[in-house]
């Protein structure tokens, strides 16, 4: 709405401005993707999910997109209002593109705090130019300057609503956020590589290789990147890996198994040296399926993921038997704790369902119990 505002306004301005914002928002949109979305989406689901709803996500949008395009030109083949259906094409095209971003953008505050700032700020960022041309089509069309603005007023409430639906679905129901992120990757992905980008290349003056619309774009990349990194350094990584459900306990506390009949337990941990590099660790279990699918879901006895700290310091998850760790060396200590799908741990006795085993050539010491800290 800015952007369109900007327009109705001074036209002039407007023109100037998209100019500016279109390469910024082409790097906003790329470091969203790349240094926030992805990470975290690697985060709470296995990488082969996540990347396979990214190419999901960018078929769909073109897909999507290329529908419109086909029912513009089997409109146009026919015997009506041809300057009525483009404006009808607009509207609809804009709706399902704000639609779409505040899905994206719930998606962010879903994770946390500081991927919901980063992925509004690129949604942002590319909306401005964006607003200002459909303004601008629109106008062109012969579509009142008021009617303008009322039109793309309830286009821009379907951002809000969708955004408002998703995240309390997310909340209550536990969407699984792997396919969001994935999804949502894709989508923003999809508007700067085919979108955003080419329209970079079409600009008049080409004689320069490096000008202000490659030192905007890069300026958009680290500005956006930097955001992400400042926002979670503020709010620790730990602290909010909960917060997409109001049900959902906080990172590190325990979710008590009392019944040893059914309390999972980790029967063996050990390392075994890897032939090109590091360590293999193997986790065996019993009463426990892991369940990669289930990350971020309800607490279900019985299934979850394990957490891996090497030396105290946590550094992922496991999602089977089996992890392969080329940075583990000789004499690291590595504890594998048992999590629930909302990865509270789970404790019997108040004490974590754990078991830590030490890097060592000749002989892995597995040490500590089921249900008891290895502290």
């Amino acid at each position: 709405m800015v952007g369109g505002l900007l327009l109705i306004r001074k036209e002039a301005t407007a023109h100037k401005a998209a100019a500016y914002a279109t390469p910024f928002a082409a790097g906003a949109l790329l470091a969203a993707v790349f240094f926030d979305l992805l990470p975290e989406g690697v985060e709470v689901a296995p990488a082969e999910t996540v990347f396979s709803w990214t190419v999901i996500g960018i078929l769909l949008f073109f897909m999507l997109e290329r529908g419109l395009h086909f029912f513009h030109h089997h409109r146009h083949g026919q015997d009506v209002d041809d300057t009525h259906a483009s404006k009808v094409l607009i509207i609809v095209g804009d709706t399902v593109h704000n639609a779409i971003d505040g899905v994206v953008i719930a998606a962010g505050f879903l994770v946390s705090i500081p991927t919901g700032i980063a992925t509004t700020l690129a949604v942002v960022a590319h909306e401005i130019p964006q607003e200002i041309g459909d303004f601008g089509l629109l106008l062109s069309k012969g579509m009142s300057r008021s009617r303008v603005i009322l039109v793309n007023i309830m286009s821009a409430l379907a951002t809000f609503v969708m955004a408002l639906i998703t995240y309390a679905v997310g909340s209550s129901e536990q969407l699984p956020l792997g396919l969001l992120l994935g999804l949502s990757a894709g989508f923003l992905l999809y508007i700067a590589m085919s979108d955003v980008i080419p329209s970079l290349h079409s600009s008049p003056d080409k004689r320069r290789f490096f000008d202000a619309t490659a030192l905007l774009l890069i300026t958009g990349v680290v500005v956006v990147a930097t955001a992400v990194t400042v926002a979670h350094d503020l709010v620790p990584h730990d602290d909010h890996e909960a917060e997409h459900s109001s049900s959902q306990m906080h990172a590190g506390e325990g979710f008590e198994i009392a019944d040893e009949n059914i309390l999972p337990k980790i029967v063996s941990l050990d390392l075994e040296e890897d032939p090109k590099e590091g360590y293999n660790l193997l986790v065996d279990v019993a009463n426990f399926r892991f369940a990669p699918e289930s990350v971020n879901t309800e607490p279900v006895i019985g299934e979850g993921h394990a957490h891996v700290y090497v030396n105290d310091e946590k550094i992922g998850r496991i999602y089977g038997p089996v992890l392969h760790m080329p940075l583990v060396t000789e004499g690291d200590v590595v504890r594998v704790t048992l999590n629930m799908n909302n990865h509270s741990e789970i404790t019997h006795d108040g004490e974590a369902v754990s078991k830590t085993v030490v890097a060592d050539h000749d002989d892995h010491h597995e040490e500590g119990e089921d249900g008891h800290h290895d502290d």
